[in-house]
């Protein structure tokens, strides 16, 4: 896979496996270079973002034809979260959202299915370094969970104790229950994993954001709205999509980070969203979503400890470790297949399609675009 990274003003062509500039194999690449071109990212806290996905999704429809198309939109869950806006604001970002979709689907014969995540609530307070030995973690993909690293022998006592605290699950208990994790699972997994009470948020190491005006919840259901069928479990979704392409039909997958409880229209069922103790989110939604494989199968644990230096240099530009890219629906062997993200990483690590637009935005910093594709799929 090769990526154009566009940063306004230059350009450079990347292997996305070693992060490293390649070559040109004979080619120029001329459509993809101007899509990144044509293309750059208002960034995160813009509502003119909403237009970049479904706009430079058509651009991408026309452009490669694809049988399965995924897109994220990310914007409600930064801007309604570190912004003060009223439900009015809220609600009309949500429709315009809503709207963009289904007139993309109807213009390009997709069948949609949308899952919204991240459901949230007024901001209650903070949950800061409770009195442990080990230390709080905040996670970049929400603040209603968090890790405690370094942990000593008391410190589960303190954190069960702990009145803002609605969940502790220790490391222990997780490698009992599923002994055939994989390596970097449980190497990176914290000694703790920690969730809190509704309206709540974690404020701990690697918190790199500033004040927050909302709280993302610790769902047990997600809010999906399905063209193909109704999906009990996040799980199901791969198989829905399978087999409407397997019936001869074309799938849009859509993801949109963050709605108030409770705003969504009818047509949007409860999905279950738990595995054991687990509540899907963040990264590990993306992979279920795609892939269909429970959060114990993958490489990437729950909370990430990051004390621990990463061992893995392939995609380096992707920031986690993934083992499981080709069983992407993205990667499905006779499909032509396309992604546009807002969120970044999740596009290159995770959906794996023919060709992917995303935002390279890290910790709310807009660092340009990212137009990756495999060459031979083209």
């Amino acid at each position: 896979m090769l990526g154009i990274m566009d940063a306004g003003n230059y350009q450079s062509l990347v292997d996305m496996k070693t992060g490293r500039p390649a070559d040109s194999p004979g080619q120029d690449f001329a459509e993809i270079r101007a899509l990144a071109r044509n293309w750059p990212y208002p960034g995160d806290l813009s509502d003119a973002s909403i237009d970049w996905v479904t706009g430079a999704a058509q651009v991408i429809a026309d452009m490669h034809q694809p049988d399965w198309m995924f897109l994220s939109y990310v914007q409600p869950y930064f801007i309604e979260l570190f912004s003060p806006e009223d439900k009015a604001m809220s609600q009309q970002r949500q429709a315009h959202i809503l709207d963009d979709i289904s007139s993309f689907a109807a213009r390009n014969g997709f069948e949609p299915l949308i899952v919204a995540t991240s459901e949230y609530v007024p901001l209650l307070g903070y949950i800061t370094q409770p009195e442990t030995k080990g230390v709080l973690e905040s996670w970049p993909w929400g603040f209603a969970m968090a890790g405690v690293s370094g942990a000593g022998p008391e410190d589960e006592a303190i954190l069960r104790s702990h009145s803002l605290i609605q969940d502790v699950i220790p490391k222990s208990r997780v490698l009992a229950s599923y002994p055939d994790l994989r390596p970097n699972f449980v190497d990176y997994f914290p000694d703790y994993v920690v969730t809190a009470q509704e309206g709540y948020a974690f404020r701990g190491m690697n918190y790199h954001h500033g004040q927050l005006f909302m709280a993302d919840t610790y769902a047990r259901t997600v809010p999906v709205f399905s063209a193909i069928g109704r999906p009990g479990h996040v799980r199901d979704i791969r198989g829905l999509m399978d087999q409407a392409l397997d019936a001869g039909k074309k799938v849009l997958l859509v993801v949109i980070e963050g709605c108030r409880q409770g705003s969504l229209p009818a047509e949007f069922e409860a999905c279950g969203n738990m595995d054991d103790w687990y509540s899907y989110r963040g990264i590990q939604l993306y992979h279920i979503l795609h892939t269909g494989m429970p959060f114990y199968q993958t490489d990437n644990p729950p909370v990430f400890n990051r004390s621990w230096k990463p061992r893995n240099t392939e995609y380096p530009l992707s920031g986690f470790t993934n083992a499981h890219r080709e069983e992407s629906i993205g990667a499905r062997p006779g499909i032509r297949t396309a992604a546009v993200s807002s969120r970044g990483i999740v596009a290159q690590t995770v959906t794996n399609a023919d060709l992917m637009l995303e935002s390279y935005c890290r910790d709310l910093s807009n660092m340009g675009i990212l137009a990756a594709f495999k060459p031979d799929k083209l």
